[in-house]
């Protein structure tokens, strides 16, 4: 026989003896004067309820399945109401004899309260806090209940948008109190419930000034009752609701739906919610008016480079010769090749690298690039850089990119075949991530449907207190024939969205120093992507580069995938609804040059030679020729 086999026998025959002396007390309720015998039995009937109790939470602890766990509490929950009748028909026997001289001792558990009589909370923000005092009350402070039975009557106390929000958990024990958090930060959050209440108020304004059919009373009490609301969450209107508190809601209220959406990303993700001013919207205000105005214009940029206005135009040359202290300046966009107009620098262009260093030289000079760093502004003899090359015997002022190969007459035969690499969307999202020691904090997650297990940076595991058993797994990289060995820790951790109004996920992954490489940064969403309009993104668009804290595998990946899409034209992004918002990936819609394969033989002008016309060139300055002149 196992040990649960044994414990539901024991069960079996405590709730006989409890049928039992439920006959015995009630023939003795039906004789008058015997307070005694009924206080007796009464006392016997609570020691066979208590280990009773004992054995049903031993039982619990040993089903695994959701379904039997919930009908083992519903089956103990139906036996106790005989248990909570007997005990109240006694009281009333005993209140109602003038001659009872003795107490009969009641044990600590109460009567539990029946499911009717517990308010029902809907998800109305207004209404959690008297529903939970009442919850509180009845059900949550009470210490003979264990943790399971109070999440039973918690999730028959919620409907509407309440229940979804915690019905993804499972009834365990362990999941109460992670319940109980995820409605108090859903519905419970101070600034949510005062910034509900000042609507409130407003619309109840509007509403009575616009049909007039309300009494002066009925005004009156709903004004009343906001306005007491309010005070019993510590925001008296005498002192502690300011002018700032409400003219934030108001602001708020005008902000276009995207920008709002972007306000509320920042005060949820704020450290101290009470650092949140007016001061705070306005700055955040300003800087999206600065980005608004930067990006509603075109840049007037060539395709290369934009000349900046100089207030002389004539540049003074001096026998014929353009001076090099007095080159133009030029501005190139941010990160963008001169020779390709890639992002990249020139130093990494596969274009710029295909060439032969004759023809680096005339693209060098066609930019006015600097001979010795490649960048654009300035002559190789007034470069701060001052690096020689660094090929083998010869340490001269010159990039190595432009250092010629050896002594032959001019040619090159070679196949180059380039192709247009597509930047794509990375499935990335920003969540909140919470341990076992309550911390939580704001990470960005790659979902990766190429991985079979689901990771997280060790350091980040250690900043949450994350603990976890040790094992060793082979880690297969792209590229490699055989997998390494890696001593790895499992943690367990929750992940939800921002602004903590999804449900929770709890799921395991296994620890490692780096994930993989950082993030490239995001660029804004298009305009003409009309797919993606008035969605909520579960990245930022922009953002800057980013490590990867999270990479979710396909243990977890469809567990915070809906399977929703919204697709737009071939080479536009696809949307994925997940429990995080909508994620976006694929074609992101610039591209840049690459190369894919290259044979190539060069045969170049002689060291010696090429080097002396960089020397002259630099000499004289930088200038675009007339026209190309034949090979020395």
């Amino acid at each position: 026989m196992t040990e649960l086999e044994s414990l539901k026998r024991t069960r079996s025959g405590l709730r006989a003896r409890l049928s039992f002396m439920d006959r015995s007390i009630q023939e003795l309720l039906q004789d008058g004067g015997k307070q005694f015998e009924v206080c007796a039995a009464l006392t016997q009937m609570e020691a066979y309820w208590a280990k009773l109790q004992e054995v049903q939470g031993a039982i619990e602890s040993y089903v695994e399945d959701d379904g039997a766990l919930e009908k083992e509490v519903e089956n103990a929950m139906a036996f106790e109401t005989t248990v909570v009748d007997i005990r109240a028909k006694v009281q009333r026997y005993l209140h109602g004899s003038p001659k009872t001289t003795a107490t009969p001792e009641v044990s600590a558990a109460g009567p539990n309260l029946p499911k009717w009589n517990l308010p029902k909370f809907s998800g109305d923000v207004l209404e959690f806090n008297s529903f939970w005092d009442q919850f509180e009350a009845g059900v949550h402070g009470r210490s003979d209940l264990s943790n399971v039975a109070k999440l039973v009557y918690l999730k028959s106390a919620l409907c509407g948008e309440a229940l979804e929000a915690v019905d993804g958990f499972h009834v365990t024990n362990a999941n109460y109190p992670v319940v109980v958090e995820t409605l108090r930060e859903r519905f419970g959050r101070e600034s949510l419930v005062v910034e509900s209440h000042i609507l409130s108020l407003l619309k109840l304004t509007k509403e009575e000034e616009a049909h007039g059919s309300s009494t002066l009373r009925e005004l009156f009490d709903k004004m009343n009752r906001h306005v007491r609301a309010l005070e019993a969450i510590g925001k008296s209107v005498e002192d502690k609701l300011t002018a700032e508190d409400i003219l934030l809601v108001l602001f708020k209220q005008l902000l276009p739906p995207a920008v709002r959406k972007r306000w509320e990303q920042k005060t949820l993700t704020s450290a101290d919610s009470e650092s949140i001013t007016l001061k705070t919207l306005f700055d955040f205000l300003r800087t999206e008016v600065d980005i608004e105005e930067c990006t509603k214009h075109p840049a007037l940029v060539s395709k290369t480079r934009t000349q900046r206005t100089q207030k002389n135009s004539n540049i003074k040359r001096n026998d014929g010769q353009y001076s090099a202290v007095a080159l133009q300046a030029f501005t190139n966009r941010k990160g963008s090749c001169f020779v390709c107009d890639g992002m990249h620098t020139v130093h990494t262009c596969p274009t710029f690298l295909s060439m032969s260093p004759r023809r680096r030289l005339q693209v060098s000079r066609k930019n006015r690039l600097c001979f010795v760093c490649l960048e654009l502004g300035h002559a190789a003899s007034a470069c701060k850089s001052q690096d020689r090359c660094s090929i083998k015997g010869c340490r001269k002022l010159h990039h190595r990119l432009l250092h010629g190969e050896a002594d032959c007459s001019s040619a090159q035969v070679g196949l180059l075949r380039n192709h247009r690499m597509e930047k794509v969307f990375l499935q990335t999202a920003r969540a909140r991530i919470s341990g076992g020691n309550g911390s939580s904090l704001v990470i960005t997650c790659l979902f990766d449907a190429g991985a079979q297990r689901s990771f997280i940076r060790t350091a980040l595991a250690d900043d949450l207190g994350l603990r976890g058993t040790t094992e060793r797994v082979a880690i297969h990289t792209f590229g490699s024939h055989e997998g390494r060995m890696e001593k790895t820790r499992r943690v367990q951790f929750s992940l939800q969205p921002l602004d903590r109004r999804g449900t929770r996920q709890w799921m395991e992954a296994l620890c490692l120093p780096h994930l993989c490489q950082p993030l490239e940064a995001n660029p804004p969403i298009s305009s003409s992507w009309s797919h993606l309009q008035d969605l909520t993104l579960a990245d930022q668009f922009p953002r800057g580069k980013a490590i990867v804290d999270v990479l979710i595998g396909l243990d977890y990946y469809h567990a915070f995938m809906s399977g929703f899409t919204k697709n737009g034209s071939p080479k536009e992004p696809v949307a994925v609804q997940s429990s995080f918002g909508w994620i976006l990936s694929g074609p992101a819609g610039s591209q840049e040059k690459g190369v894919q394969n290259v044979f190539q033989v060069t045969l170049s002008d002689s060291a010696d030679v090429l080097l002396k016309r960089i020397w002259s060139l630099d000499a004289i300055g930088l200038r675009d020729e007339e026209g190309e002149k034949p090979s020395q």
